[in-house]
């Protein structure tokens, strides 16, 4: 079993977000419980979801107003498709149906755009995980760069490292090269711990 830190770390962002506001909702369910309030409670955590989205969405407003661009209702659908499915990795192809029934008539072309703009800007990454397909990304906010990836070559799972782990090598290439690093990404190929446990598993049921 993964140990507390780790499974910590592997979050994203929003989920640390949604964690702790959940947390917080969640003892107001126990203390609620015997008043038959949990239905005020029930809103009181939708309300607290709704108002975390709202916020990062606010966020990448300000970002494309401060390059001269319009978070258009379009755009914002696309955003949002994407804090929700933020560890799912989406390509272009998902994002669009997923949009698409939303806003009805909504076309590839636009949301290609649009994902194409929110990557110019650094909002989202291009990234491909080896199996030959683009996803997007979504850069965390108040990181300088792009965050880590454990890809798992057995079940294709990937895991997301929030850490910068590659400060201290910057700081060495600057000395020696005289190197400024921008930018940087950090995948590990291998395989994950579900992977291993049910390989486990099986050796301990054909030893038996």
């Amino acid at each position: 079993m993964l140990d507390n830190d780790r499974m910590y770390r592997s979050y994203s962002y929003f989920q640390l977000e949604l964690i702790h506001k959940l947390s917080y909702y969640l003892m107001i369910i126990i203390i609620n419980k015997k008043s038959k309030k949990t239905q005020v409670t029930k809103r009181m955590i939708e309300g607290g979801v709704n108002e975390m989205m709202d916020a990062r969405i606010d966020e990448i407003r300000k970002q494309l107003t401060a390059k001269g661009y319009k978070l258009t209702a379009q755009r914002e659908e696309t955003v949002k498709v994407l804090l929700e499915n933020e560890d799912n990795h989406l390509t272009t192809e998902e994002i669009y149906m997923i949009v698409k029934n939303r806003v009805a008539e909504i076309g590839i072309a636009t949301v290609y755009r649009t994902l194409e703009l929110l990557k110019e800007l650094h909002v989202i990454e291009k990234v491909n995980f080896g199996d030959g397909v683009y996803r997007f990304d979504l850069r965390r906010k108040n990181q300088a760069h792009f965050h880590h990836h454990l890809i798992c070559t057995e079940c294709g799972g990937v895991q997301e490292i929030l850490e910068d782990w590659l400060l201290p090598l910057e700081n060495r290439v600057l000395l020696e090269f005289g190197f400024t690093v921008e930018d940087h990404r950090l995948d590990f190929q291998g395989v994950c711990h579900s992977c291993k446990a049910k390989h486990t598993s099986e050796e301990c049921k054909a030893v038996s």
